[in-house]
């Protein structure tokens, strides 16, 4: 008799999720540091830094799309 792979399915869909969340968070704080960056090397107004979170959240939203229609499709396999 073979072993269930449910605990490791159930385990792999939960770290998939966490990843998730960092990939966004980390996006969002990537996007922070080049508006603030920008801001400063042009010495542009603030909403250099609110462009660089809206394109950061963007990207990794995005990106974890892309990243769950992936993985959605492993699991169909």
């Amino acid at each position: 008799m073979k072993p269930s792979n449910h605990n490791e399915s159930t385990w792999r869909t939960a770290l998939a999720i966490g990843g998730a969340g960092v990939t966004l968070i980390l996006y969002i704080l990537v996007g922070y540091l080049i508006g603030s960056w920008l801001r400063q090397e042009w010495e542009g107004p603030r909403i250099w830094i609110g462009l660089g979170v809206i394109i950061g959240f963007v990207t990794g939203v995005i990106h974890i799309i892309y990243y769950v229609t992936k993985f959605m499709g492993e699991q169909n396999e």
